[in-house]
């Protein structure tokens, strides 16, 4: 899921070589998101500029804790995760993240003011169990950090929040519905 909804809708390669993505993942949970996209650009001359928002340190910290969960990741992506778990921040010779815990309207505020992003990972909870998260305001906000041809991300599809996506100003593509749901019309949104 975290490939199909966040990393190929990404486009990494539409990337130059040698430049710096800004990534900000909205509700970490357990990594999943950004950790895919890290691996995808192990071994490319990209470099990553990350920050995370999330709440609850105890997704992140079972995932670290369940055997298994090791054998995803390559070493260096696992090191990362746990860094942002310990120490919330991590560094090796082309990357660099920071994790805020706390409520990302709050967290959000934090954010160098002059960083715009050209990756958000928008995995809160559904609008109906955290609609602080999905509510017009923080929207408008998430898209205002946006860089040019910088993109959101998100499994959501309903049509209020796509509303409140289009009156941000944004373009929106609806994710093709995967093989298991070929019944649907789309599987998230861009």
């Amino acid at each position: 899921e975290a490939q199909d909804k966040f990393l190929h809708p990404a486009e990494l390669k539409r990337f130059e070589p040698n430049k710096h993505i800004y990534i900000l993942d909205v509700c970490v949970g357990l990594g999943y998101n950004s950790a895919c996209l890290m691996e995808a650009l192990i071994g490319t001359s990209k470099k990553l500029q990350w920050w995370g928002l999330e709440i609850d340190k105890r997704p992140l910290a079972t995932a670290l804790s369940t055997p298994g969960f090791k054998n995803f990741w390559s070493p260096p992506i696992f090191n990362r995760l746990q860094a942002m778990h310990s120490a919330t921040e991590w560094q090796d010779e082309a990357s660099k993240g920071k994790l805020l815990w706390g409520d990302a309207r709050q967290t959000l505020l934090v954010l160098p003011k002059s960083t715009k992003f050209d990756l958000i990972l928008l995995d809160a909870f559904s609008p109906n169990r955290c609609p602080e998260l999905w509510s017009e305001e923080f929207i408008h906000a998430l898209a205002h950090l946006l860089a040019p041809e910088g993109r959101i991300l998100t499994y959501c599809r309903a049509a209020a929040i796509r509303g409140s996506l289009r009156r941000a100003g944004l373009h929106l593509t609806s994710l093709p519905a995967g093989k298991k749901k070929q019944n649907e019309w789309s599987s998230g949104t861009v």
